[in-house]
């Protein structure tokens, strides 16, 4: 259901701030504007989208995000990588009034939200948060210039995005996944929580990667969007961004012989557990 124009202007003076200065933006019909002198940045809102960022930019799952959506719900997917981490958050996550970030959020939820939260959701791919029905508030842009007031958000949640983060080059990956967990850190409020679900390549891929990776990058361009941390690398970075706050990592398990698609978008390719060379983890923050 749509909000109406009148609420929905509202909500936006409410919640909304400059994605560059972080100041205060006027929001006008189909307009946004920042009042800070000299900052010059204008967003718009289109399909009660909130757009930050550059329109003219494609991503991958602009055309996918329905196949990314069916396969997300397939059995082996959902057991393996979205259920345990959706009863984890079920569990954690107040029943009170709360603040939500989802980063990355797709063209759905992957938890079940408490009708009291406010929930924002946020996405570099249009056509993916303009499907987004269960999310209160819809951003076009990326988490590395939240359009978002100082620490105004209680809970973050980042789901497999972390390493869809990419530039041109490995130094551009960490520069980028650098840049949004500041973000995470500016926005989160004392008392609030980081919650990044990420999967960890074991040692032999992630010597693959940092070799193959820049000449991959050249060969396929854009097509290639993906980069993954081990544990320690997404842990140094987290802390650097972070300075404070305690930290306490999970690993989920599952049964090895459980059958998915590797890379979700590709559902005719299919392994088991056992031999996918990753481990599933969630990284907590808590400030």
């Amino acid at each position: 259901m749509h909000p109406s124009p009148a609420s929905l202007e509202s909500t936006l003076k409410r919640v909304l701030a400059c994605p560059r200065c972080h100041g205060s933006v006027h929001v006008l019909q189909n307009e946004l504007r920042c009042l800070t002198e000299g900052c010059g940045f204008e967003g718009a809102i289109v399909d009660d989208v909130v757009v930050v960022g550059d329109r003219s930019k494609v991503s991958f799952f602009d055309d996918r995000h329905e196949v990314m959506e069916q396969s997300n719900t397939g059995e082996g997917v959902r057991s393996v990588f979205y259920e345990p981490q959706a009863t984890f958050l079920k569990q954690v996550l107040p029943d009170r009034d709360i603040v939500v970030l989802d980063a990355g959020c797709g063209p759905a939820l992957s938890y079940a939200r408490k009708p009291n939260w406010f929930v924002i959701g946020l996405d570099p791919s249009y056509e993916s948060v303009r499907a987004n029905r269960e999310v209160d508030l819809r951003i076009y842009g990326g988490a590395e210039h939240l359009p978002l007031p100082d620490h105004s958000v209680d809970a973050i949640v980042c789901f497999y995005s972390i390493h869809h983060m990419v530039g041109s080059s490995i130094a551009q990956n960490h520069a980028n996944v650098d840049g949004v967990l500041r973000e995470f850190e500016r926005v989160v409020r004392k008392g609030g929580d980081v919650f990044i679900f990420e999967v960890s390549p074991w040692w032999p891929f992630w010597v693959i990667e940092q070799i193959g990776w820049p000449l991959g990058r050249k060969v396929l361009g854009a097509k290639l969007d993906m980069f993954f941390y081990t544990r320690a690398a997404l842990l140094r970075r987290a802390r650097s961004a972070f300075g404070q706050g305690r930290l306490e990592t999970t690993t989920f398990r599952s049964d090895p012989w459980e059958w998915f698609p590797p890379v979700f978008s590709l559902q005719w390719l299919r392994m088991p557990r056992a031999l996918y060379p990753f481990d599933v983890r969630l990284y907590r923050w808590s400030f």
